[in-house]
């Protein structure tokens, strides 16, 4: 459970004020160490209640489920998720949205990690 966020507009139009309250529940499905496989899937359900000042929120709640996953190669790490909003009403003016991340972590050295990232938002 996190507080809600305080927005403030440079627009003097705008009225500043709360947005929505968000929470989110993790459950960790399965999950290995480097011995037995190095590997993780956890589960995440956020839920965005539509509590903003102002129109500085969303109308509706919006439901998201979201699936983490992860893996170790020896010194290579991949890791993602995937994720779509799921509003409970106004879908036409909210839109649903999908969210896939996924990571590509190399560990070279002691503590240097480089890393490449690739992002999709549709």
């Amino acid at each position: 459970m996190q507080l809600p966020p305080y927005i403030n507009h440079n627009n003097p139009a705008d009225q500043n004020g709360w947005g929505d309250f968000a929470f989110l529940i993790k459950y960790r499905l399965i999950a290995r160490n480097e011995q037995h496989g190095n590997y993780i899937l956890t589960a995440f359900l956020g839920v965005t209640l539509p509590t903003g000042q102002y129109s500085n929120g969303n109308p509706d709640p919006i439901i998201t489920p979201t699936i983490s996953y992860g893996k170790g190669f020896g010194e290579f790490d991949l890791q993602g998720t995937y994720g779509i909003g799921l509003p409970t009403g106004d879908t036409h003016t909210i839109g649903t949205t999908s969210a896939w991340n996924n990571t590509f972590q190399y560990h070279l050295f002691k503590k240097c990690w480089p890393e490449v990232e690739d992002n999709y938002t549709h």
